[in-house]
């Protein structure tokens, strides 16, 4: 019996680890939910991989339990799977640009449908994004150790993103480091080949909705990380502080 229950722990965190979503209704999943000692065992095998099972209300996800990044991925994990993505420097500016989407969805029921059903416009995005980037210039630039007391190094992404065309002239959407929408498309892949949002053109313009399993990421793991939620609260400010002295000289 105990063999029994072993392969079938087994068989489940082989189904997640090739999936990484998967329903909560698909029959190789009933006995994780039926049976505590199947449940517990396919915990111990994904704890020790180093990898965490966040039970959602439609599917089970499996993430890397990774403490170098918010993201739960390394650099050299992302250098793998992503070769585009040339150097830290580039990962550290699309890791921000995806911080900068998660503090504008991150909040109360209310904040969460908004964005689930209406999305997020790409011209929206790329405004929170450079008022953001613009506030940490000016703090760079009047206080010295801005950067070394919430521990980032912003200098030369911010430099880069401010010297940036908004798009090109055609409404063809492609990821590369070219303009801002270019490398925001490139920042939001990292998310939409995990299943975690889409971005879809309506009219004139790209609108970026979030699916629930990117919320409850936010919620079951995000959440538990302090380097989130304090890089959160450091954007939150950045966007409140650059936004009213914006419509304050208007």
């Amino acid at each position: 019996m105990a063999a029994e229950k072993i392969k079938i722990a087994t068989d489940i965190y082989a189904k997640l680890m090739k999936h990484k979503m998967v329903d909560r209704n698909e029959s190789v999943l009933r006995s994780y939910f039926d049976d505590t000692q199947v449940h517990d065992l396919v915990q111990h095998i994904a704890r020790s991989f180093g990898t965490i099972i966040l039970e959602g209300h439609e599917k089970l996800q499996l993430i890397s339990d990774g403490k170098e990044s918010i993201f739960a991925t390394s650099f050299t994990h992302l250098k793998e799977k992503y070769s585009d993505i040339e150097n830290k420097k580039e990962f550290y500016l699309l890791c921000n640009i995806l911080m900068i989407y998660l503090s504008e969805i991150d909040g109360d029921l209310t904040v969460r449908s908004r964005y689930e059903l209406r999305g997020l416009s790409l011209f929206r995005l790329e405004e929170l994004v450079t008022n953001v980037f613009s506030y940490w210039k000016e703090k760079i630039a009047s206080e010295e150790d801005y950067e070394k007391k919430w521990s980032m190094n912003i200098r030369e992404q911010v430099e880069f993103w401010l010297s940036k065309d908004l798009k090109d002239d055609s409404n063809k959407l492609t990821p590369s480091m070219k303009n801002k929408f270019s490398i925001m498309k490139k920042a939001l892949n990292l998310f939409e080949n995990e299943h975690l949002l889409n971005v879809i053109l309506e009219g004139d313009e790209h609108i970026v909705y979030a699916y629930p399993e990117l919320f409850e990421r936010i919620e079951g793991l995000f959440h538990n990380y302090e380097r989130y939620t304090m890089l959160r609260d450091v954007i939150v400010e950045a966007k409140r502080r650059k936004e009213v002295e914006v419509n304050g000289s208007n």
